[in-house]
C-alpha cells in the first residue's frame, strides 16, 4: 500500500467517493465524519495527509485544522481543505488555521492528485 492519507467530511457519499477514488491511486484511505473524529484519527493513524471539508456539524474544519497545528503529535501534517467554500475570505481563513492548500468543490480529480504529490510525493 502506499502513502495514508486521511478524509475528513461529513457527507458520506462525498467522503466514500473520494475513498473510493483516491484507492484506485494507489492510497491507504481512513476516513472521519467529524472534525473531533479527524483530530483523534490523525493522533492515532499519523497519516502521511489530512483532507478536510471546511463545513461539518459540530467543530468545522478551520478549528480542526488549528487544533493539528497546535498538537506537539500532529503539528507537521499537511492538511488539503477541500470545500464547497469558494469565497476569497473562506480561502485565506483555511491558509491561516495552517492549511498547505485549499481546493473547491467540485474538485479536478488532476489538481487533488497533483497537490497530493506536491505535499507527499508518491
Amino acid at each position: 500500500m502506499g502513502k495514508t492519507l486521511l478524509l475528513v467530511d461529513d457527507d458520506p457519499d462525498f467522503l466514500a467517493g473520494l475513498a473510493a477514488f483516491l484507492r484506485t491511486k494507489g492510497f491507504r484511505v481512513e476516513t472521519a465524519a467529524s472534525a473531533e473524529a479527524g483530530i483523534r484519527a490523525t493522533r492515532e493513524l499519523h497519516p502521511d495527509l489530512c483532507i478536510l471539508d471546511v463545513k461539518m456539524e459540530g467543530m468545522d474544519g478551520y478549528a480542526m485544522c488549528e487544533a493539528l497545528k497546535q498538537d506537539d503529535q500532529t503539528f507537521e501534517t499537511p492538511v488539503i481543505f477541500l470545500s464547497g467554500l469558494s469565497e476569497t475570505g473562506d480561502v485565506l481563513r483555511g491558509y491561516y488555521a495552517g492549511a498547505h492548500e485549499y481546493l473547491t468543490k467540485p474538485v479536478d480529480p488532476d489538481e487533488l492528485l497533483r497537490k497530493i504529490a506536491k505535499l507527499i510525493g508518491t
